[in-house]
């Protein structure tokens, strides 16, 4: 039983990290992060221009911008989805009902007695949360580093032009 706990387990985790690498690979991070940053800064100049008491059509082509970005922000992120749902599909409703009796059970403490999908399930969402907040820290830390190079190049090329003046 433990060690169908463990296969099991093991194809949740094959799935989460088969889920994230399809959307690092489909997704682009780096353009969603500028995209984020834009639609942020738009957002900013319309509540700005509504508290100058912009004029109606002003108001109205500045939501304009903003509600195409959301909309180009949202395509982005829904097309990594069209390879990772499809794979879950398969596996949940093909792959796995081959794999595993219907019958078997699993105990887990906070849930009672479960079916081997909805174990599957929790593992999955489980894996998936700290694989998630792992990917952020390291975004943030690759994110922190780039920042830190492009300093670094404007001020090499600052020395460098100063230094020819």
């Amino acid at each position: 039983m433990i060690a169908t706990a463990i296969e099991l387990a093991a194809i949740a985790v094959a799935y989460v990290a088969l889920s994230m690498f399809l959307q690092r690979k489909l997704g682009d991070a780096k353009r969603m992060r500028q995209m984020q940053e834009l639609i942020k800064a738009k957002s900013k100049e319309l509540n700005d221009m509504a508290k100058a008491q912009a004029s109606k059509a002003e108001l109205e082509a500045k939501q304009k911008e903003v509600t195409d970005l959301l909309g180009q922000s949202m395509k982005s992120s829904f097309k990594p989805l069209i390879a990772v749902l499809p794979v879950f599909f398969i596996l949940y409703y093909l792959i796995l009902p081959m794999m595993f009796p219907h019958t078997l059970t699993f105990t887990i403490p906070v849930l009672s007695t479960v079916s081997y999908q909805t174990y599957f399930i929790v593992v999955a969402f489980i894996t998936g949360i700290i694989a998630s907040i792992v990917v952020m820290f390291w975004d943030k830390r690759e994110l922190a580093r780039e920042k830190q190079q492009i300093a670094q190049a404007e001020a090499s090329a600052e020395a460098q032009d100063s230094a020819l003046r």
